[in-house]
């Protein structure tokens, strides 16, 4: 009997560790479990078996290992209630391959859930710097800041600019919408050209989900220097004037009764309303000229000087004395209108209905100066037919409006005409209308239709007969029978 030794192995011990990648991941997102199962002794690897993964104690999932000695599993990390922060514990533990290597403990790491980031809205600032009126020897500047976003909607309420000049943050002011405004005042007494540099500098703002960030506009300059008062006159050549007819307006600037330097730019009123801007020159005068005025009436013409930095020195606003300018309406001519026609006619036919138009002092209507003549309505009993333009007759020289017109029906009409005027460069043509109606009469056209009779019967040319050559073919009896009925006796 063979003397023989038996004994049993026991399962070889095994640890595991695991490891998240990414670590840190975005909300929604996923990351890879990986957990990596080691013998305690032995050169022999794990590469069977299953390794259980949990987060935060509860089951993932469990995956086989592989001939590597790692399983690997996917984790979707959810989404959170706020922004902070959340880390999450996960876990892994080898369950043993029987009977070579036994299950291991738990092994631990952690995974960290971030946010998802926020976006982020860009800005341009556009700064504009106004001047106000010196009062109390301080010039306001108001600064008008607006936000241009990229995303074309308002900032956050809270969102703030600064307001810089100089580079030195004068005040901090709320941004509303995309628009802020402030007002600065500097000293206007100044010996010497002073310039002010001003910036407006948006600061970074947050949402729960947004970022907007800060931006800063291009510099916007101010210039003081010391300050005059002007003198501005204004003239208008001629002093009346025509409708239509060209004048000159004239403004001239001095100041302590010397020429300003060229360069002002001088506004033209009449009754209040701007007509014009004009540069003055050396001299110190700038010329609005042949300027036309289309309506009469008294104009009260002005000049003025909104004031200006010209060659270091600040002169005021100021405004000229009124100047009147009289706009005299053009002269009217009376006018006068006849009509011509043939005074019968028959309906369906086409009449022609000449009006003559003439100026009651003897003159041609051309003398107005215009050629467009205007035009001729014609009405029947009062109700317009039509209309037609007054032209000039190269045969006769008159002026004319010609006209076709057909009666539909008989009956008699009251024929009249109105004239509509013209107006020219020179003169007015009144408008003017015929003295008195021309009556047309018209009838309808007579047919004669000839009333049908019995026919009567087609004669028959007997001629000249042979009665020899008759009597030879008919004999006695035929011959008188024919002459019976020709009325032969």
């Amino acid at each position: 009997m063979d003397n023989a030794l038996g004994f049993t192995l026991g399962a070889v011990g095994t640890t595991t560790s695991v490891t998240a990648n990414p670590a840190i991941v975005e909300e929604g997102t996923t990351t890879t479990l990986t957990a990596a199962v080691t013998p305690q002794h032995g050169s022999n690897g794990v590469a069977a078996g299953d390794v259980r993964f949990e987060v935060d104690g509860v089951l993932l999932g469990v995956a086989p290992v592989g001939a590597n000695g790692r399983a690997s599993i996917p984790y979707t990390a959810p989404l959170l209630d706020n922004r902070d922060p959340v880390t999450q514990t996960v876990r892994a533990r080898y369950l043993g391959d029987a009977p070579r290597f036994a299950a291991s403990g738990w092994t631990t790491n952690t995974v960290r859930i971030d946010p998802e980031p926020k976006s982020e809205v860009t800005s341009t600032v556009g700064l504009t710097a106004t001047r106000g009126l010196v009062e109390n020897g301080q010039l306001p500047v108001t600064l008008d800041v607006a936000v241009d976003t990229s995303s074309g909607t308002d900032l956050p309420e809270g969102t703030k600019v600064e307001i810089l000049r100089d580079g030195v943050v004068v005040d901090t002011i709320a941004v509303n919408g995309v628009a802020a405004t402030y007002t600065d005042h500097l000293d206007a007494d100044v010996a010497e050209e002073t310039v002010y540099r001003y910036t407006a500098r948006l600061l970074e703002s947050e949402t729960y989900d947004t970022i907007y960030r800060g931006a800063e506009s291009d510099p916007v300059d101010v210039t003081l220097a010391a300050e005059t008062a002007p003198e501005v006159t204004v003239a208008v050549d001629p002093a009346s004037v025509l409708v239509g007819r060209a004048v000159d307006v004239t403004a001239s600037m001095t100041a302590g009764g010397e020429p300003l330097p060229a360069g002002a730019e001088v506004i033209i009123r009449a009754n209040g309303r701007d007509i014009g801007t004009v540069t003055t020159d050396d001299d110190g005068s700038a010329t609005l000229a042949d300027h036309v005025f289309t309506t009469p009436g008294d104009k009260t013409i002005e000049a003025v000087f909104e004031g200006a930095l010209i060659d270091g020195m600040y002169y005021l606003p100021v405004t000229s004395a009124p100047a009147t300018l009289t706009v005299e309406s053009l002269p009217e001519v009376d006018s006068g209108t006849t009509i011509e026609l043939q005074t019968e006619a028959t309906a369906g036919d086409e009449v022609t209905i000449t009006a003559t138009v003439s100026r009651l002092d003897g003159r041609e209507l051309t003398d107005a100066g215009t050629d467009d003549l205007g035009s001729v309505w014609f009405f029947s009993d009062g109700e317009a037919i039509g209309s037609a333009p007054v032209t000039i007759d190269p045969e006769t020289g008159e002026a004319t409006a010609v006209f076709t017109h057909r009666f539909g029906e008989r009956g008699e009409y009251r024929m009249t005409a109105d004239y509509s005027g013209a107006s020219g460069s020179d003169e007015v043509i009144a408008p003017s209308e015929t003295a008195s109606a021309t009556v047309v009469t018209v009838t309808t056209s007579e047919i004669v239709i000839e009333e049908p009779g019995p026919p009567e019967p087609d004669p028959i040319m007997v001629g000249s007969l042979d009665l020899g050559s008759v009597t030879d073919a008919l004999g006695e009896e035929g011959l008188s029978s024919l002459t019976g009925m020709f009325g032969g006796n």
